[in-house]
């Protein structure tokens, strides 16, 4: 960059889809601001009138703040007036940001930003779980308006809203009668005073951090609560195994932590600070499917290509997911490689053409290994084969035995095929999604080509289907689509391609990545180790299941799923699904 960087300690970003008038923005943000540095693709500027911390903007679409002041809950506060402030520019540049997501804060090494939050509607007792930590910053707020009611005789009642730590009262209001009333307590906020009528209070946040900061069981309850309210706990800690949980006494309520921070030096790693300045777009966490066939269930698949993760050594407590910004609590969670009981419905749709006589070699001889891989990780698992080559012929039925899943690979018959043509994977894909899967199962269908595919539309009439209508099939019943197939954007692969009538034809690895899947180049190993690899991935998978918050159907919805944990950090990756009409 053209300026020197400060060593930055705290940060916030926010992924975006914007329109930007780079010109109008560089006009507007100059007249303010000092700008470093702009382009057609980004702009950085610094608040050098008011914080001096900085500001990076990535047309393309991200938005980042960062700042030499160590991150605490105050610091919170000023990196989101100024990330509103870069929108705010934006916007008033002529440009605009229509949709925002995947949100994280960033600290040092040595802290972690959490945040509980929980919805009530009555006074309650609950227990705060706080774990061997220190705590650096800690705030409860409440969001809401509670009544103060005025009868005749001078008596208000409900009295307001108050909670309290270990019997002690940390936040509260209410109104004293009077003419007018007026309002009481520890942290009121601002009030409504109808004489002789309803009268409302609110509450402002308040410091709890030394109510909270020993280990061990804290009591939190309430008083006067008669409204629907937001409680939230906010703590800025060193970093723990174990999450803050708060629970009642019978464990029907259980909110653990959402921790909302990644270590700074992630920041750097997205935001590659040099010259010029560019966003990182690599993704060290990978979503490989998502199923909302039983929306409001969502279920997401996430593999994570890291030895520890796919060791099985992270817990539920380790992922975080928003949905359109939203934090949402997981209802169902587990590791595909221990996973007793748990369903997987796996088909595998295999080009029959006659160069493919070494794949289905390596096949035969891999089958066996890959089916007692996924036995031996507890899975109830059932198999069904798709051939195909310009022709799709229709799935066969689904079995548990081993042996019925290796005589049909080995009783692969393969002929015709012509060097530079197309095969019929799109047919193929279409005979595995009309499977009849079970719903509870995780739904994966595996196609293994040398070519592209036909399509409608190609000149052919060899296919009924366009990639997109296949790639909305398979989003629309839940199946993941790993695709194992050569990168056609490299020209010297398989050359008899014609990569004119390429543009016709259906791509694999465009239409795995378009359907939220996963590819894998042919070409890029043997293939034994390719298999090893898709086993690898079929067992060392996480499956997530939550509720979605919103029952509309018919909506675009963002999930961004994110791990944090000591051994496995930064770990991030978002998906769209549209809910079902």
């Amino acid at each position: 960059m053209a300026a020197e960087l400060p060593p930055f300690k705290s940060g916030f970003s926010m992924k975006a889809e914007m329109e930007v008038d780079s010109e109008e923005l560089f006009d507007k943000a100059d007249a303010i601001y000092d700008v470093v540095e702009h382009d057609d693709e980004h702009m950085v500027w610094r608040f050098s009138e008011t914080t001096d911390d900085w500001a990076f903007v990535d047309y393309n679409g991200l938005l980042v703040v960062a700042s030499t002041e160590e991150f605490d809950l105050a610091r919170k506060g000023v990196l989101m007036k100024e990330f509103w402030e870069i929108v705010s520019t934006i916007r008033v540049s002529g440009g605009n940001v229509s949709k925002l997501w995947q949100s994280y804060y960033y600290t040092e090494e040595t802290k972690v930003y959490r945040a509980i939050r929980h919805e009530l509607d009555s006074d309650f007792s609950y227990l705060l779980m706080m774990p061997n930590c220190t705590v650096y910053d800690a705030q409860l707020s409440v969001s809401g308006e509670d009544r103060s009611w005025q009868y005749y005789g001078g008596n208000l009642e409900p009295p307001g809203q108050h909670y309290f730590i270990d019997d002690e009262e940390v936040c509260g209001c209410d109104l004293i009668y009077g003419y007018p009333n007026h309002p009481r307590g520890v942290s009121c906020g601002s009030y409504y005073d109808h004489f002789e009528a309803e009268s409302w209070v609110e509450v402002v946040p308040v410091d709890i951090k030394t109510a909270i900061q020993m280990p061990g069981l804290h009591t939190i309850t309430s008083s006067g609560i008669d409204n629907e309210h937001e409680l939230s706990i906010y703590v800025v800690s060193s970093p723990t195994e174990k999450p803050i949980v708060l629970y009642n006494q019978y464990k029907t309520i259980w909110e653990e932590d959402q921790r909302e921070s990644l270590p700074v030096s992630v920041l750097y790693e997205k935001v590659n600070l040099t010259t010029p300045w560019k966003i990182d777009q690599s993704s060290t966490g990978e979503i490989i499917g998502i199923d909302a066939s039983q929306f409001p269930i969502v279920r997401i698949n996430v593999f994570i290509d890291d030895p520890y993760a796919i060791g099985g050594n992270l817990s539920i407590r380790d992922f975080s997911i928003k949905e359109d910004g939203q934090d949402i609590q997981i209802d169902k969670f587990y590791f595909t490689g221990t996973a007793i009981g748990q369903k997987l419905d796996l088909v595998i749709a295999f080009d029959t053409s006659e160069s493919m006589a070494d794949e289905r070699e390596a096949m035969e001889q891999k089958v066996q290994q890959m089916v007692e891989q996924i036995e031996q990780a507890g899975l109830d698992a059932r198999y069904s084969i798709v051939e195909f080559s310009e022709v799709a012929k229709e799935g066969s039925v689904w079995t548990r035995a081993h042996q019925v899943l290796k005589n049909s690979i080995n009783n692969i018959s393969l002929s015709g095929g012509f060097p530079g043509a197309p095969e019929n994977a799109i047919e193929a894909i279409e005979r595995a999604i009309a499977l009849d899967f079970r719903p509870d199962a995780w739904k994966a269908a595996i196609v293994i080509t040398d070519e592209p595919s036909h399509q409608k539309g190609d000149g052919s009439n060899a296919c009924n289907y366009t990639k997109e209508e296949v790639v909305s099939d398979l989003k629309d019943r839940g199946v993941t689509l790993i695709a194992v197939s050569p990168d056609f954007s490299d020209p010297n692969v398989n050359p008899n391609v014609s990569r004119e009538k390429l543009q016709a034809y259906a791509d694999m690895k465009d239409m795995a990545l378009d359907a939220n899947g996963l590819w894998i180049d042919i070409n890029s190993a043997d293939f034994s180790a390719i298999l090893d690899d898709i086993t690898s991935v079929i067992t060392g998978t996480y499956v997530i299941e939550y509720k979605s918050p919103d029952p509309t159907p018919g909506t675009n919805r963002t999930v961004f799923v994110t791990v944090d944990n000591p051994n496995c950090q930064g770990k991030s990756d978002s998906v769209s699904y549209v809910s079902p009409a």
